[in-house]
């Protein structure tokens, strides 16, 4: 159908209305449209359109966090004891494409520890997997089989990778242990 700012007055009924225009919601919009193409589904998203300069060229990104651009939302965290009392902002997409739009063009999964943590049947990171896989089309050498390679969401290197930065990140990483 299209990007609308206002819905067509000849719609009057859909079959599903999906809230959040962010990677997981067109994701679940593309997979039932896959499922069942005659199906209506009202993708709905509050944020504006992603064609915005900070969002086609990441390096502009700062300028969402100075001058306080629609696309991020930002949230602030209650005091953290780990942190010495400190609070965090968390940026999130407030814009069609959801954080997917606004993280600066870097891809992340939760660590293994971290769904194995919640200790909630159904959400280990072993039950997880196929999920996350499913997920994927990554673009790189999959030692480890953990990855995924036709999925909606492509994971790559890039064009130009700073290997300085990522040696020295690994190495504190095994510093702190």
């Amino acid at each position: 159908m299209g990007l609308y700012k206002e819905l067509p007055e000849s719609l009057t009924e859909v079959d599903i209305i999906i809230a959040g225009g962010g990677t997981a919601g067109c994701i679940v919009a593309a997979r039932l449209t896959d499922a069942d193409p005659n199906l209506s589904i009202l993708v709905i998203e509050r944020g504006s359109n992603n064609d915005l300069p900070t969002i086609a060229y990441p390096l502009f990104f700062m300028q969402n966090i100075v001058a306080g651009s629609k696309a991020s939302i930002f949230y602030q965290t209650a005091p953290e004891e780990q942190l010495d009392g400190r609070e965090i902002i968390v940026p999130a997409g407030g814009v069609l494409g959801g954080g997917s739009s606004i993280n600066l063009m870097m891809y992340t999964r939760a660590q293994r520890s971290d769904f194995d943590g919640w200790d909630v049947p159904g959400w280990s990171a072993d039950e997880m997997l196929p999920y996350l896989k499913k997920l994927e089309t990554y673009h790189g050498v999959d030692h480890n089989g953990t990855h995924g390679h036709d999925g909606p969401i492509n994971v790559s290197t890039g064009t130009f990778t700073s290997t300085k930065f990522q040696n020295e990140f690994l190495s504190v990483v095994e510093e702190t242990g």
